[in-house]
């Protein structure tokens, strides 16, 4: 029998013979698999951003399925993955973006990822005089780092799905840790349902600042929002006749601070006009609460008198995981906390004026008409637990 014999080779000839073939290079694939997604975010009356994630650079392309089925090119970047908690292991993704213009406000619109079976809808934002319906809720953590599983979120993103808002505000703490791919990966797993087809407002929480400059970055590359902060962690945007101003709780509510300087320019500029009837605002930590965590004493010196200056009608909120509704000042304050994460118990005596507060699992849908704004509270079955009024 013939035997091939096998030469060592040297390692300076191993270094020659890489250095003479061919770099592969990173070439935008037209079939990659999408890993994640897709999602909807900043819906304005002209159009919406489509993001997803996949395995491979793509020529990210989203076809509206209008009569001449017209397609909007995007762009894609490079991410970095690792895998499992605290885990070395890591790998590549590609965020990939596309931005939708020139529609009617207030349509609905079909639209599919071109080169794969991924597809979906969404209604542009409305003009002025028409009302519409969004959901809110916070705090859809897991329980614990690395969890595979979140089945109290879920509940709560079937519950919100069969209502169709318009728009869903997160209230922050969505995640664990705002540097684990692992636990965003198991977020937008868990919001499938409504991803494709509602857009997301997310605020940003303490649980989303785990990772420090790592968490940051993070949260920038997985969303595409009309921020005017740094980053992205704070910013507004408006809806029909009502303004929200989306601020970081984690970024500086003292007096003095930018954050809170750009807060009353932005409602100096919305009083100013009269297409705007309403202000609501969302940030991660209460100013008033009677949960585990206490009041943000901070925010109530910076952001009160601004609130009762401007007419803010609305204050929504998160990091205690129970429901509250409190009135303070002419001013009504949520905490929607029952997204997913352990529930907080209800403590028996408060300072304030309570006027309702449970530990379970919950949504809000809240309409606006005009200059009113109507509220109504459910738990993860669908079961109403509250109903108000706010003019």
């Amino acid at each position: 029998m013939n035997r091939k014999t096998f030469l060592p080779i040297s390692g300076a000839l191993l270094t020659l013979l890489a250095l003479a073939l061919p770099v592969a290079q990173t070439r935008a694939s037209d079939n990659p698999s999408i890993t994640l997604g897709p999602w909807l975010n900043d819906v304005v009356k002209d159009g919406v951003v489509i993001r997803w994630e996949t395995d491979q650079p793509q020529k990210p392309v989203v076809v509206i399925k209008l009569k001449e089925g017209k397609e909007y090119p995007g762009t894609y970047e490079k991410v970095e993955v690792r895998y499992g908690f605290l885990s070395l292991k890591r790998s590549e993704r590609w965020q990939n973006s596309v931005r939708i213009t020139g529609l009617e406000p207030g349509t609905r619109y079909d639209y599919a990822i071109k080169n794969s079976n991924h597809s979906g809808h969404f209604i542009t934002a409305p003009d002025e005089k028409k009302g519409f319906t969004f959901a809110v809720y916070g705090d859809s953590r897991a329980a614990t780092p690395g969890k595979l599983e979140n089945p109290d979120h879920e509940k709560v993103v079937a519950a919100v799905a069969v209502k169709y808002p318009a728009f869903l505000i997160n209230t922050g703490d969505m995640v664990y840790s705002g540097d684990s791919d692992h636990d965003w990966r198991l977020f937008f797993e868990n919001i499938k349902p409504i991803a494709p087809n509602i857009p997301l407002f997310p605020v940003f929480g303490n649980h989303e600042a785990r990772g420090g400059d790592d968490a940051v970055k993070k949260w920038d590359t997985l969303f595409s929002l009309p921020g005017q902060g740094p980053k992205k962690m704070y910013y507004s945007f408006r809806y029909g006749n009502t303004l929200f101003v989306v601020l970081c709780s984690t970024c500086g509510l003292r007096d003095g601070d930018p954050q809170v300087a750009w807060t009353k320019a932005e409602l100096e500029k919305a009083s100013k006009d009269p297409g705007i009837e309403n202000r609501v605002a969302a940030f991660h930590n209460p100013m008033y609460t009677c949960g585990n965590h206490k009041d943000d004493e901070n925010a109530k010196r910076s952001l009160e008198p601004l609130f009762k200056r401007y007419g803010v009608k609305l204050v929504l909120a998160g990091h205690n995981h129970i429901y509250e509704h409190l009135l303070e000042n002419g001013v009504h304050y949520l905490t929607l906390g029952g997204g997913g994460a352990p529930l907080h118990d209800i403590k028996t005596k408060c300072d304030h004026n309570r006027f309702t507060a449970a530990s379970r699992l919950h949504f809000a849908l809240i309409s606006v008409n005009g200059g009113v704004i109507g509220l109504k509270i459910f738990d993860d079955a669908g079961v109403l637990m509250d109903s108000f009024v706010v003019k």
